[in-house]
């Protein structure tokens, strides 16, 4: 594996910076299975705005899985998969609703929870709603930013509440900087002391300068 020191000690040094090293797919892969992502999924991470969700559902990409994100009618937000599971039609292009959201295509609605509340064109004696779920996660909106907790599932009492950490201070006028100024975090049991809590899982060390 090559080994690219970060610092150079010489003008005009790119020679020694043309080998780049090899990807730490155990650091950098999220998606569901993999080392990094299930350990994100244990911690409440950043979806979108708030004032982004209007009438029109959202596509978002988060820890590598394509899901859709919405506020219905009574002000609920909810984070689905984004294809309906009955014939596969993004949700990308669904109906708000006072409930959930309605496919585009056959009608079928799901509340923010999974739970499908309708479905049209199925018989009459259909059980099919009364059985089955489509994907979703939980959410939470703090300070205009809505998170998604993305872990097993469990309890609702059971699932980590958010903890705010110290701010970084970095402007003092509200944006898109809240996400970088402000870092939330599961709270995964007691907390001594006034500083920040919560860590990397992993701790590496730099590498050294070429001579």
């Amino acid at each position: 594996m090559v080994t690219r020191a970060p610092f150079l000690k010489t003008r005009y040094g790119g020679y020694y910076h043309r080998e780049v090293p090899e990807e730490d797919a155990e650091l950098t892969h999220v998606r569901p299975g993999t080392p990094c992502g299930e350990y994100m999924r244990r911690f409440w991470q950043p979806v979108c705005f708030s004032d982004e969700l209007r009438d029109l559902p959202l596509r978002v990409k988060i820890l590598g899985e394509e899901l859709v994100v919405f506020r219905d009618q009574s002000g609920t937000v909810g984070l689905l998969e984004l294809h309906c599971p009955h014939r596969g039609t993004s949700l990308e292009f669904g109906l708000i609703d006072a409930k959930g959201i309605r496919c585009c295509y056959h009608g079928w609605l799901f509340a923010a929870d999974g739970t499908i509340l309708e479905t049209p064109g199925e018989p009459a004696i259909s059980t099919l709603k009364d059985r089955l779920y489509h994907g979703a996660y939980p959410t939470h909106e703090h300070q205009g930013v809505v998170f998604a907790y993305m872990g097993a599932p469990r309890p609702a009492a059971a699932i980590p509440g958010l903890r705010q950490l110290q701010p970084a201070g970095i402007s003092p006028d509200p944006g898109p900087e809240v996400l970088l100024s402000m870092q939330l975090a599961a709270d995964h049991g007691k907390h001594d002391g006034p500083g920040p809590h919560g860590v990397s899982p992993y701790d590496r060390q730099r590498c050294g300068v070429h001579e």
